[in-house]
Protein backbone atom coordinates (compact mmCIF):
# COMPACT_ATOMS: atom_id res chain seq x y z
CA UNK A 1 0.00 0.00 0.00
CA UNK A 2 2.95 2.48 0.92
CA UNK A 3 4.39 2.12 -2.78
CA UNK A 4 1.00 2.63 -4.03
CA UNK A 5 0.75 6.01 -2.30
CA UNK A 6 4.29 6.89 -3.43
CA UNK A 7 3.42 6.36 -6.92
CA UNK A 8 0.11 8.07 -6.85
CA UNK A 9 1.99 10.92 -5.49
CA UNK A 10 4.46 10.95 -7.95
CA UNK A 11 1.65 10.88 -10.93
CA UNK A 12 0.31 13.80 -9.13
CA UNK A 13 2.88 15.63 -8.74
CA UNK A 14 4.22 15.04 -12.54
CA UNK A 15 0.74 16.82 -13.72
CA UNK A 16 0.48 19.37 -11.58
CA UNK A 17 1.03 22.78 -12.82
CA UNK A 18 3.00 25.60 -10.38
CA UNK A 19 2.06 29.46 -10.69
CA UNK A 20 3.79 32.42 -9.89
CA UNK A 21 1.11 35.24 -8.41
CA UNK A 22 1.49 38.51 -6.91
CA UNK A 23 -1.18 40.76 -6.13
CA UNK A 24 -2.13 44.19 -4.48
CA UNK A 25 -4.67 45.62 -2.71
CA UNK A 26 -5.30 49.53 -3.40
CA UNK A 27 -7.55 49.80 -0.69
CA UNK A 28 -9.97 47.81 1.72
CA UNK A 29 -14.16 47.74 1.14
CA UNK A 30 -15.83 46.91 4.82
CA UNK A 31 -17.79 43.53 3.76
CA UNK A 32 -16.85 41.00 6.72
CA UNK A 33 -14.24 42.73 8.41
CA UNK A 34 -13.94 46.27 10.28
CA UNK A 35 -10.17 47.00 9.98
CA UNK A 36 -9.65 49.65 7.01
CA UNK A 37 -6.15 48.71 5.30
CA UNK A 38 -4.45 49.90 2.27
CA UNK A 39 -1.72 49.01 0.15
CA UNK A 40 -2.12 45.36 1.10
CA UNK A 41 0.37 42.76 -1.38
CA UNK A 42 -0.31 39.04 -1.89
CA UNK A 43 2.75 36.93 -3.22
CA UNK A 44 1.99 33.26 -3.57
CA UNK A 45 2.41 30.04 -5.52
CA UNK A 46 -0.30 28.26 -6.78
CA UNK A 47 -0.05 24.56 -7.43
CA UNK A 48 -2.83 23.26 -9.33
CA UNK A 49 -3.91 19.94 -10.26
CA UNK A 50 -6.50 18.64 -12.92
CA UNK A 51 -6.10 20.67 -16.26
CA UNK A 52 -9.88 20.85 -18.02
CA UNK A 53 -12.82 21.79 -15.73
CA UNK A 54 -12.07 21.79 -12.35
CA UNK A 55 -8.55 22.02 -10.83
CA UNK A 56 -7.56 21.53 -6.79
CA UNK A 57 -5.13 24.04 -5.98
CA UNK A 58 -3.13 24.56 -2.65
CA UNK A 59 -1.09 27.71 -2.31
CA UNK A 60 1.77 28.83 0.22
CA UNK A 61 1.38 32.46 0.68
CA UNK A 62 2.71 35.93 1.85
CA UNK A 63 1.01 38.76 2.60
CA UNK A 64 1.86 42.29 3.69
CA UNK A 65 -0.23 44.53 5.65
CA UNK A 66 0.75 48.21 6.17
CA UNK A 67 0.83 49.75 9.13
CA UNK A 68 1.03 45.75 11.07
CA UNK A 69 5.15 45.48 10.83
CA UNK A 70 4.86 41.72 10.97
CA UNK A 71 5.88 39.23 8.51
CA UNK A 72 2.56 36.96 7.50
CA UNK A 73 2.84 33.33 5.92
CA UNK A 74 -0.07 31.60 5.07
CA UNK A 75 -1.64 28.49 3.24
CA UNK A 76 -4.27 27.92 1.19
CA UNK A 77 -5.16 23.94 1.11
CA UNK A 78 -8.82 24.01 0.30
CA UNK A 79 -8.33 25.84 -3.10
CA UNK A 80 -10.37 25.53 -6.74
CA UNK A 81 -10.77 26.87 -10.03
CA UNK A 82 -13.29 26.55 -12.05
CA UNK A 83 -12.29 26.97 -15.63
CA UNK A 84 -14.71 27.79 -17.96
CA UNK A 85 -14.81 25.83 -21.64
CA UNK A 86 -11.95 23.68 -19.67
CA UNK A 87 -7.76 23.98 -20.26
CA UNK A 88 -8.43 23.59 -24.16
CA UNK A 89 -8.73 27.70 -25.77
CA UNK A 90 -5.95 30.16 -25.69
CA UNK A 91 -7.97 32.23 -24.12
CA UNK A 92 -10.67 31.47 -20.97
CA UNK A 93 -12.18 32.69 -17.79
CA UNK A 94 -12.05 31.09 -14.45
CA UNK A 95 -13.24 31.27 -11.12
CA UNK A 96 -11.79 30.75 -7.95
CA UNK A 97 -12.04 30.48 -4.18
CA UNK A 98 -9.17 29.40 -1.17
CA UNK A 99 -9.42 28.65 2.25
CA UNK A 100 -6.76 28.40 4.85
CA UNK A 101 -5.04 29.35 7.35
CA UNK A 102 -2.11 32.91 7.94
CA UNK A 103 0.40 32.82 10.70
CA UNK A 104 1.74 36.13 11.77
CA UNK A 105 4.79 37.32 13.41
CA UNK A 106 2.33 39.91 15.12
CA UNK A 107 -1.38 40.37 15.29
CA UNK A 108 -3.05 41.33 12.22
CA UNK A 109 -4.81 43.64 10.83
CA UNK A 110 -4.09 45.16 14.38
CA UNK A 111 -1.97 44.79 17.00
CA UNK A 112 -3.61 44.99 20.00
CA UNK A 113 -4.27 43.35 23.45
CA UNK A 114 -6.68 39.94 22.81
CA UNK A 115 -5.49 39.96 19.19
CA UNK A 116 -3.74 36.79 17.48
CA UNK A 117 -1.49 36.19 14.94
CA UNK A 118 -3.22 32.97 14.03
CA UNK A 119 -5.84 34.11 11.53
CA UNK A 120 -8.02 31.93 8.84
CA UNK A 121 -7.64 33.33 5.25
CA UNK A 122 -10.58 33.22 2.49
CA UNK A 123 -10.97 34.45 -0.96
CA UNK A 124 -13.18 33.95 -3.76
CA UNK A 125 -13.11 35.96 -7.23
CA UNK A 126 -12.56 35.40 -11.01
CA UNK A 127 -10.15 36.47 -13.53
CA UNK A 128 -9.06 35.30 -17.58
CA UNK A 129 -6.44 33.56 -18.29
CA UNK A 130 -4.23 33.95 -21.23
CA UNK A 131 -2.13 31.34 -22.58
CA UNK A 132 -0.13 31.13 -19.55
CA UNK A 133 -0.83 34.02 -17.94
CA UNK A 134 -3.98 35.11 -16.32
CA UNK A 135 -5.35 38.52 -14.64
CA UNK A 136 -8.27 38.98 -12.00
CA UNK A 137 -9.78 40.06 -9.17
CA UNK A 138 -10.53 38.43 -5.77
CA UNK A 139 -12.16 39.70 -2.77
CA UNK A 140 -9.45 38.72 0.55
CA UNK A 141 -10.88 38.22 4.08
CA UNK A 142 -8.49 37.58 6.75
CA UNK A 143 -9.74 36.76 10.41
CA UNK A 144 -9.83 35.16 13.57
CA UNK A 145 -12.87 33.51 13.29
CA UNK A 146 -14.07 34.90 16.85
CA UNK A 147 -11.23 32.39 18.56
CA UNK A 148 -10.78 35.61 20.78
CA UNK A 149 -12.69 38.62 22.34
CA UNK A 150 -11.03 40.96 19.43
CA UNK A 151 -11.74 40.21 15.99
CA UNK A 152 -11.20 43.20 13.96
CA UNK A 153 -10.89 40.92 10.58
CA UNK A 154 -9.71 42.33 7.07
CA UNK A 155 -11.32 42.45 3.71
CA UNK A 156 -9.20 43.92 0.50
CA UNK A 157 -9.53 44.08 -3.24
CA UNK A 158 -7.24 42.43 -4.80
CA UNK A 159 -6.01 42.44 -8.60
CA UNK A 160 -3.52 40.12 -9.66
CA UNK A 161 -1.23 38.78 -12.47
CA UNK A 162 -0.19 35.05 -12.27
CA UNK A 163 2.30 33.41 -14.65
CA UNK A 164 2.55 29.35 -14.89
CA UNK A 165 6.00 28.24 -14.84
CA UNK A 166 5.66 24.63 -14.95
Amino acid sequence: MKYITILFLAVSLKAAQVEAFVGFAPNSPMVFGHAPVKGLSLVEVDVSLGKKTFEYVISPQYLTVPGSHSHNFGITPLGVRFNFFGDDRLIHPFLLADAGIIASTRPIPVPRPNATGLNFLVDFGAGVKIGRASVGYKLLHVSNAGTTNFNPGLDANVFFVSYRIV
